[in-house]
Protein backbone atom coordinates (compact mmCIF):
# COMPACT_ATOMS: atom_id res chain seq x y z
CA UNK A 1 0.00 0.00 0.00
CA UNK A 2 2.59 2.39 0.85
CA UNK A 3 4.46 1.53 -2.98
CA UNK A 4 0.62 2.62 -4.36
CA UNK A 5 0.64 5.71 -1.88
CA UNK A 6 4.58 6.71 -3.75
CA UNK A 7 3.80 5.99 -7.11
CA UNK A 8 0.45 7.77 -7.19
CA UNK A 9 2.18 10.71 -5.11
CA UNK A 10 4.78 10.71 -7.91
CA UNK A 11 2.81 10.84 -10.78
CA UNK A 12 1.30 13.72 -8.93
CA UNK A 13 4.00 15.34 -8.71
CA UNK A 14 5.12 14.66 -12.68
CA UNK A 15 1.76 16.21 -13.63
CA UNK A 16 1.91 19.62 -11.87
CA UNK A 17 5.16 19.98 -13.03
CA UNK A 18 4.43 19.18 -16.32
CA UNK A 19 1.48 21.79 -16.60
CA UNK A 20 3.69 24.24 -14.77
CA UNK A 21 5.79 23.62 -18.59
CA UNK A 22 9.81 22.89 -18.30
CA UNK A 23 11.42 20.33 -15.60
CA UNK A 24 14.09 17.99 -15.32
CA UNK A 25 14.45 15.13 -12.94
CA UNK A 26 16.35 16.36 -10.10
CA UNK A 27 12.84 18.64 -9.66
CA UNK A 28 10.79 15.48 -9.24
CA UNK A 29 12.90 14.05 -7.36
CA UNK A 30 13.01 17.33 -4.38
CA UNK A 31 9.51 17.33 -4.58
CA UNK A 32 9.15 13.96 -3.71
CA UNK A 33 11.88 14.06 -1.03
CA UNK A 34 9.64 17.44 0.82
CA UNK A 35 6.85 15.31 1.61
CA UNK A 36 8.23 11.70 2.31
CA UNK A 37 6.56 11.71 5.70
CA UNK A 38 2.69 10.58 4.86
CA UNK A 39 0.34 12.58 6.91
CA UNK A 40 -2.54 10.71 9.32
CA UNK A 41 -5.77 11.64 8.41
CA UNK A 42 -6.07 11.89 12.01
CA UNK A 43 -3.31 14.49 12.09
CA UNK A 44 -4.84 16.29 8.47
CA UNK A 45 -7.69 17.18 10.41
CA UNK A 46 -5.77 18.66 13.39
CA UNK A 47 -3.96 20.70 10.72
CA UNK A 48 -7.08 22.02 8.97
CA UNK A 49 -8.51 22.59 12.71
CA UNK A 50 -5.84 25.12 12.90
CA UNK A 51 -6.52 26.70 9.27
CA UNK A 52 -10.06 27.55 10.17
CA UNK A 53 -8.91 28.65 13.62
CA UNK A 54 -6.76 31.35 11.65
CA UNK A 55 -9.26 32.14 9.31
CA UNK A 56 -11.73 33.16 12.20
CA UNK A 57 -13.74 30.21 11.53
CA UNK A 58 -13.86 29.51 14.85
CA UNK A 59 -17.23 27.77 14.80
CA UNK A 60 -16.52 25.68 11.97
CA UNK A 61 -12.93 24.57 13.82
CA UNK A 62 -15.25 23.43 16.90
CA UNK A 63 -17.60 21.07 14.32
CA UNK A 64 -14.02 19.68 12.92
CA UNK A 65 -12.70 19.22 16.61
CA UNK A 66 -15.72 17.03 17.58
CA UNK A 67 -15.71 15.31 14.35
CA UNK A 68 -12.21 14.66 15.01
CA UNK A 69 -12.79 13.69 18.42
CA UNK A 70 -15.75 11.14 17.94
CA UNK A 71 -13.49 9.64 14.78
CA UNK A 72 -10.73 9.31 17.14
CA UNK A 73 -12.88 7.50 19.82
CA UNK A 74 -14.09 5.12 17.25
CA UNK A 75 -10.32 4.12 16.06
CA UNK A 76 -9.40 3.76 20.13
CA UNK A 77 -6.87 6.76 19.20
CA UNK A 78 -4.78 5.35 16.61
CA UNK A 79 -4.08 6.76 13.41
CA UNK A 80 -5.13 5.85 10.41
CA UNK A 81 -2.94 6.65 6.83
CA UNK A 82 -5.48 7.90 3.83
CA UNK A 83 -4.66 4.82 1.96
CA UNK A 84 -6.54 2.76 4.81
CA UNK A 85 -9.95 4.91 4.76
CA UNK A 86 -11.92 2.50 2.97
CA UNK A 87 -15.68 2.59 2.30
CA UNK A 88 -16.09 -0.07 5.03
CA UNK A 89 -14.19 1.68 7.64
CA UNK A 90 -16.90 4.64 6.98
CA UNK A 91 -19.83 1.73 7.09
CA UNK A 92 -18.23 0.83 10.70
CA UNK A 93 -17.75 3.72 11.79
CA UNK A 94 -21.58 4.65 10.76
CA UNK A 95 -22.78 1.72 12.87
CA UNK A 96 -20.74 2.75 15.41
CA UNK A 97 -22.07 5.95 15.80
CA UNK A 98 -25.82 4.32 15.25
CA UNK A 99 -25.04 1.97 18.32
CA UNK A 100 -24.10 4.99 20.64
CA UNK A 101 -27.90 6.32 20.24
CA UNK A 102 -26.62 8.82 17.79
CA UNK A 103 -29.72 10.41 15.25
CA UNK A 104 -29.08 9.96 11.34
CA UNK A 105 -28.65 13.96 11.48
CA UNK A 106 -25.77 13.64 13.77
CA UNK A 107 -24.12 10.88 11.99
CA UNK A 108 -24.33 12.39 8.73
CA UNK A 109 -22.86 15.91 10.40
CA UNK A 110 -19.95 13.55 11.25
CA UNK A 111 -19.65 11.97 7.85
CA UNK A 112 -20.16 15.60 6.22
CA UNK A 113 -17.55 16.81 7.73
CA UNK A 114 -14.74 13.73 7.36
CA UNK A 115 -16.06 14.21 3.57
CA UNK A 116 -15.30 17.66 3.56
CA UNK A 117 -11.72 17.18 5.46
CA UNK A 118 -11.04 13.77 2.83
CA UNK A 119 -12.17 16.15 -0.30
CA UNK A 120 -9.64 18.85 0.72
CA UNK A 121 -6.90 16.45 0.96
CA UNK A 122 -7.76 14.79 -2.53
CA UNK A 123 -7.78 18.55 -3.97
CA UNK A 124 -3.90 18.95 -1.92
CA UNK A 125 -2.63 15.75 -3.73
CA UNK A 126 -2.43 13.66 -0.77
CA UNK A 127 -4.65 11.11 -1.67
CA UNK A 128 -6.53 10.22 -4.68
CA UNK A 129 -11.06 10.24 -5.09
CA UNK A 130 -12.38 6.68 -4.25
CA UNK A 131 -15.59 8.05 -3.37
CA UNK A 132 -15.18 6.95 0.08
CA UNK A 133 -18.67 7.92 1.32
CA UNK A 134 -20.96 6.72 -1.30
CA UNK A 135 -22.35 4.04 1.03
CA UNK A 136 -22.68 6.32 4.26
CA UNK A 137 -25.62 8.70 4.94
CA UNK A 138 -24.74 11.96 4.58
CA UNK A 139 -27.92 13.60 3.78
CA UNK A 140 -29.82 15.85 6.22
CA UNK A 141 -33.66 14.56 7.28
CA UNK A 142 -36.25 16.62 8.37
CA UNK A 143 -36.03 17.36 12.37
CA UNK A 144 -39.16 16.29 14.18
CA UNK A 145 -40.66 19.93 15.40
CA UNK A 146 -40.80 19.80 19.33
CA UNK A 147 -43.12 22.93 20.32
CA UNK A 148 -43.07 24.67 23.83
CA UNK A 149 -46.70 25.37 25.35
CA UNK A 150 -47.86 29.27 25.22
CA UNK A 151 -48.66 28.85 28.69
CA UNK A 152 -45.06 28.14 29.43
CA UNK A 153 -43.91 30.67 27.13
CA UNK A 154 -45.82 33.31 29.45
CA UNK A 155 -44.59 32.06 32.21
CA UNK A 156 -40.56 32.35 31.19
CA UNK A 157 -41.62 35.99 30.51
CA UNK A 158 -42.95 36.46 34.03
CA UNK A 159 -40.53 34.96 35.92
CA UNK A 160 -39.03 37.44 38.75
CA UNK A 161 -34.95 37.07 38.04
CA UNK A 162 -33.84 40.42 39.20
CA UNK A 163 -31.70 38.63 41.74
CA UNK A 164 -29.67 36.78 39.33
CA UNK A 165 -29.39 39.34 36.27
CA UNK A 166 -27.25 36.42 34.17
CA UNK A 167 -30.56 34.14 34.29
CA UNK A 168 -32.55 37.24 33.39
CA UNK A 169 -30.21 38.08 30.29
CA UNK A 170 -30.20 34.52 29.38
CA UNK A 171 -34.07 34.50 29.40
CA UNK A 172 -34.41 37.75 27.70
CA UNK A 173 -32.02 36.40 24.98
CA UNK A 174 -34.36 33.24 24.97
CA UNK A 175 -37.66 35.56 24.05
CA UNK A 176 -36.02 37.58 21.97
CA UNK A 177 -35.28 34.44 19.87
CA UNK A 178 -38.57 32.98 20.39
CA UNK A 179 -40.28 35.98 18.83
CA UNK A 180 -37.91 36.32 16.11
CA UNK A 181 -39.59 32.90 15.28
CA UNK A 182 -36.92 30.79 16.05
CA UNK A 183 -33.61 33.24 15.14
CA UNK A 184 -30.20 31.47 15.74
CA UNK A 185 -28.34 32.42 18.55
CA UNK A 186 -25.16 32.55 16.41
CA UNK A 187 -27.14 35.20 14.62
CA UNK A 188 -28.13 37.38 17.54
Amino acid sequence: SRIKWDKDRLNKIIHKLFQSGTFVTDDVVMRFHENRQELSFNAYISQQVARLKRLGKIRTSETYTAALRSFSSFMKGSDILFGELSSDLLMEYEAYLKNRGNSPNTISFYMRILKAVYNRAVENGLTGQRNLFKSVYTGVEKTLKRAIHLNDIRRIKRLDLSLKPHLDFARDMFLFCFYTRGMSFVDM
